[in-house]
């Protein structure tokens, strides 16, 4: 799938910030709950490196695994600029990504992108998502 990107007038007192909310483990399985939050953690590792860029704790948003979440709503309550959610699911060897990055301010879709691997290439999905993710924030502060 193609990204979409949308430019969003950047507010100098809002700081760039992100929560990556847990993903959902869609497949039933109860070993994909370890797949999905090792995936969000992963995430949110990888954005925690980029200095410019306020990632919301662990601490905070995993208060909102297992429930169905507003992005808008969870981000203003989260004090961040925008937020990313994705889905997991695994057919067999095939691991299936969907992630959507939400403008908080806005209420609208970012960037979203379906991703699917074997998988073994877990690593390589974490580290795309979080690539294109930050290839995002960076269109939306030009």
């Amino acid at each position: 799938m193609v990204a979409t990107l949308t430019k969003v007038a950047a507010e100098p007192s809002h700081p760039r910030s992100i929560a990556v909310l847990p993903f959902v483990n869609v497949s039933g399985d109860p070993d994909g709950e370890y797949l999905s939050d090792g995936i969000a953690e992963s995430i949110m590792n990888s954005l925690a490196q980029i200095s410019q860029l306020k990632v919301a704790p662990r601490s905070k948003v995993f208060r909102y695994k297992g429930q169905e979440v507003d992005p808008q709503a969870t981000g203003q309550a989260l004090g961040v600029r925008v937020v990313l959610t994705g889905r997991v699911m695994q057919r067999g060897d095939t691991l299936v990504v969907r992630s959507e990055l939400t403008d908080v301010d806005q209420g609208k879709q970012l960037w979203g992108e379906r991703h699917s691997r074997s998988g073994g290439d877990i690593f390589a999905v974490e580290e795309e998502i979080a690539r294109r993710i930050s290839e995002s924030l960076r269109a939306v502060d030009r």
